[in-house]
């Protein structure tokens, strides 16, 4: 609480910049600029008024949240940020109280979550234990990693397997896809499996069912027929696993 009362006096009494601020207190420039607005429609000035303890700060610069329901990814979004719950809540109405540090999550009363708050946009918290135990069994995988999966099979499983991630809110909701791409993979080996992804993304379509039918009426094979699949080591859809390892794309963090 004492670095909310040390932001707002660099920004009212000081007059530094949001850069300088954010770079004084090792914090992000769009943390500055939230702290900002929020005194500035709390009614705010500098000095502060008297007898304002740091709770009081907080509170006024934090009002609670309207009621928010679960998605039925066991997630909910706040502040541009998506945090999970216990997946048994999927659908049901949650209350929220966002600090500047924290994101505590309420069900009939009862805190159910609590996560470390997110200022980046778009980035998101799952905490393990509130997967599905189905989800719990690749919690440990990650986009970079499942592209690379997908390089070692060919260029079109690889971009089959990076756009099906983009498409999705947050990677996590296609790794229970890209696990079924691997029994796939098992079943009919890596040379139908790669010219089965081909024929997907030639018809736009992003899901582990569409692939499974793919090589189940043989349309792969059809395909090879007109086709020689070719095995560049660059491909137009590929960005590849390192794009997820950087911090412009917010994947992973």
């Amino acid at each position: 609480m004492r670095k909310i009362r040390e932001r707002l006096r660099l920004k009212y009494e000081l007059g530094r910049s949001h850069r300088e601020i954010a770079t004084s207190l090792g914090i992000a420039n769009s943390t500055v600029s939230d702290y900002a607005r929020r005194a500035a429609a709390a009614g705010f000035i500098w000095p502060l008024p008297e007898g304002l303890d740091d709770g009081a700060l907080e509170a006024a610069l934090f009002p609670p949240l309207p009621p928010s329901r679960v998605n039925i990814d066991y997630h909910i979004q706040v502040a541009h940020a998506l945090y999970s719950v216990p997946h048994p809540l999927g659908r049901c109405e949650v209350d929220v109280r966002l600090t500047a540090q924290t994101v505590e999550i309420f069900h009939k009363h009862r805190r159910v979550a609590a996560h470390l708050r997110i200022h980046r946009r778009g980035g998101y918290a799952t905490d393990p234990s509130h997967m599905p135990a189905a989800h719990r069994a690749h919690a440990g995988w990650t986009p970079s990693g499942l592209i690379a999966w997908g390089q070692r099979t060919g260029p079109h499983t690889a971009a089959f397997v990076e756009q099906l991630l983009d498409s999705r809110p947050h990677p996590e909701q296609g790794y229970r896809s890209c696990l079924g791409l691997k029994a796939l993979r098992r079943a009919y080996g890596a040379e139908r499996l790669e010219a089965a992804c081909r024929h997907a993304l030639d018809i736009g379509t992003l899901s582990y069912k569409s692939v499974k039918s793919i090589l189940a009426t043989g349309l792969d094979q059809a395909d090879a027929q007109q086709y020689t699949l070719s095995l560049p080591g660059h491909h137009a859809h590929i960005r590849g696993p390192g794009y997820y390892t950087t911090p412009q794309n917010g994947k992973e963090s």
